[in-house]
């Protein structure tokens, strides 16, 4: 887990416990922001080997500014139901697509809560202790699984990278 992220929760953890609900949304969608999109680039790297383009597709909607959040989380999902590039790292993570799809809804619901900072706009419900700490209680699977995830794919591209090697200095030697 990067050092903003890490941040992140715990100043997400203070604001809960200082009642202050909306704020506490807000670090906590940082911080899942900053995890998929983590997650978003080992996988992009992780496939790199087997399809170029659409890692750098998917490195391209990550690295947008432009690029909403939501846009961002479904396209690391997408990029990680694809069985043909992906069926290794669902084995290695033990997190297959449907179990991301659900980490999703969650994402979205901390989006949600956190699109209050926005003057006009409403959640669907408010942010009150009462889901706020199903919120946060809900980071912690989750976010051990999205760190499965990642280090599954970063494992992937390391061998990749080491086959790689391995190819052109075999053909470097001939």
């Amino acid at each position: 887990m990067s050092g903003e992220i890490e941040q992140a929760l715990r100043e997400a953890v203070i604001c809960f416990s200082a009642g202050l609900y909306t704020p506490c949304a807000a670090m906590l969608g940082s911080a899942s922001e900053g995890v998929w999109e983590e997650v978003g680039y080992s996988l992009a790297q992780a496939a790199r080997s087997a399809d170029d383009s659409k890692a750098t597709k998917l490195e391209a909607t990550l690295s947008n500014f432009f690029s909403s959040v939501a846009k961002k989380m479904r396209a690391v999902y997408s990029f990680y139901a694809d069985r043909n590039l992906m069926e290794e790292i669902w084995v290695r993570s033990q997190v297959k697509p449907k179990l991301l799809e659900h980490i999703l809804v969650w994402s979205d619901a901390v989006r949600d809560s956190r699109n209050t900072l926005h003057p006009a706009v409403t959640p669907r419900t408010p942010n009150t202790r009462e889901k706020l700490s199903s919120l946060l209680l809900g980071a912690v699977p989750f976010f051990t699984r999205l760190f499965a995830i990642k280090s599954s794919a970063d494992v992937a591209a390391k061998a990749a990278e080491r086959t790689t090697t391995t190819e052109v200095t075999k053909r470097m030697d001939r």
